[in-house]
C-alpha cells in the first residue's frame, strides 16, 4: 500500500503541472512517462495513450509547445470568460458566479489544513491550487502513515476524502466536460480524461484505505 501512496503526491502535482500556464517541455517529457502499459489501471490506459499520440505526433519540441500553449490560453486563461474556466465557483455556484460561495468554502478548507498556496492572487478554487492542495494532503498522509500515527493518519484521511468528494472531483468533472466540448486538440480531451479518471480513481482508492485504517491493518501492508 505505501508504494501507492508514494506515487499520489507526485501523480497530483504533474496533474497541476498539465494545467499550470504556459506548458513547458518538462512537463510533456513527464506525461510522456506515464507508459499505458498493463500496469496502468484501465480507466486510465486510454487517455494515456491519446497523449502519447500528441507527444510522438507530427509536431515536436518547441513548435508543439507553441501550438499547446496557444490552444491553452483560449480554453482556460482568456481574455475574457474563457470556454473552459477553471474555477470551482464556475460550475458550482448560481449564475456561474466567480469568487462565490464555493472559492470561499475551498478557501476555509486550505486554512484549516494549515495550506498556504503557492499563488495567494489566484481564486482558491483554481483547478492548479485544489490539485496541489491535494499533493500536500498525499504528501502528509504517507507520512504520518509510515510514522505509524494512527490519529494523525485518519484526521489526514478524512480531510483527502471530504475535499476531494466535496470540492475536487465535483470541479474536475465538469471542468473535463468543458474542455471537451471546446476543444478538438486532443491534447486536452487527453489530460482532461486523465484528470477526471485519476481522480475517480483515487476518491475509490481512499476509501478501501479507510477501511484498512479502521481495520488497523495499514501499517501491516
Amino acid at each position: 500500500m505505501l508504494e501507492l501512496l508514494g506515487s499520489r503526491a507526485q501523480v497530483y502535482r504533474l496533474l497541476r503541472d498539465a494545467f499550470s500556464y504556459p506548458l513547458s517541455q518538462a512537463v510533456l517529457t513527464q506525461l510522456d512517462a506515464l507508459q499505458p502499459d498493463d500496469g496502468v489501471a484501465p480507466e486510465l490506459r486510454e487517455p494515456l495513450l491519446v497523449l502519447q499520440g500528441v507527444l510522438h505526433g507530427p509536431l515536436q519540441g518547441p513548435e508543439l509547445v507553441e501550438h499547446l500553449n496557444l490552444e491553452y490560453s483560449r480554453l482556460i486563461v482568456g481574455p475574457g470568460l474563457p470556454p473552459a474556466p477553471p474555477f470551482g465557483s464556475y460550475y458550482r455556484d448560481a449564475g456561474h458566479t466567480l469568487f462565490g460561495p464555493e472559492t470561499q468554502a475551498v478557501a476555509r478548507a486550505y486554512r484549516q489544513a494549515g495550506f498556504e498556496p503557492g499563488d495567494p492572487g489566484t481564486p482558491a478554487d483554481h483547478i492548479v491550487l485544489e490539485l496541489d492542495f491535494m499533493a500536500a494532503l498525499a504528501d502528509s498522509f504517507l507520512v504520518t502513515v509510515t510514522d505509524h500515527r494512527e490519529a494523525e493518519a485518519v484526521a489526514v484521511l478524512d480531510t483527502q476524502r471530504g475535499f476531494l468528494q466535496n470540492h475536487l472531483l465535483p470541479l474536475g468533472e465538469r471542468f473535463s466536460e468543458s474542455l471537451a466540448h471546446a476543444t478538438s486538440q486532443p491534447f486536452f480531451t487527453g489530460v482532461a480524461s486523465l484528470l477526471y479518471n485519476y481522480l475517480t480513481l483515487d476518491l475509490a482508492l481512499l476509501g478501501e484505505i479507510q477501511n484498512r485504517l479502521g481495520a488497523r491493518s495499514y501499517s501491516r501492508t
